[in-house]
């Protein structure tokens, strides 16, 4: 049965594993992802991370942060990280997480949630091509976006501080 909870600090060495082994081989994650967390994490600005358990062994991991538009807060948030073991991956437990989280997100009110990340499988989840924010030079077709108002938002993101 797989279990969705909340990190905890003695998972940290799970997660990065998980984050490495998902992302090996892509260029552009599989050594800047894990550094990514590791800061954010040091830094403090994760707003809630998730671990999913099978048969008491971490297999999938989510964090989510706030971010600022034009630097300044907008109730907005981002998916800083997504990684699945890659036996666990193709399995639903990747949209079960981020399900999860767009669930927490929108009773908590935020605005939306933006991301970074691989359109088919984003879009199968309701989030779209973002065409009104920028983020660090993203590929304008990996900025996504899933909104909970009707509301757009524009301008440059970058992480709350």
């Amino acid at each position: 049965m797989l279990i969705i909870r909340k990190e905890h600090c003695n998972d940290y060495p799970s997660i990065e594993l998980i984050t490495k082994q998902a992302f090996h081989g892509n260029s552009d994650y599989s050594n800047k992802d894990p550094l990514t967390l590791k800061k954010l994490r040091q830094n403090q600005l994760f707003t809630f991370a998730l671990v999913a358990e099978y048969k008491k062994n971490i297999v999938a991991h989510i964090a989510i942060a706030s971010v600022l538009i034009n630097g300044k807060k907008a109730n907005v948030f981002t998916i800083t990280s997504l990684a699945v073991l890659p036996k666990y991956q193709g399995k639903g437990i990747a949209s079960k997480l981020v399900k999860m989280v767009l669930s927490r997100l929108a009773k908590g009110k935020a605005h939306c949630c933006v991301l970074v990340g691989e359109p088919k499988f984003y879009q199968r989840l309701g989030f779209s091509v973002e065409n009104n924010l920028t983020y660090q030079g993203a590929p304008k077709e990996y900025l996504q976006s899933f909104y909970f108002e009707t509301k757009k938002i524009q301008g440059k993101l970058t992480f709350s501080t």
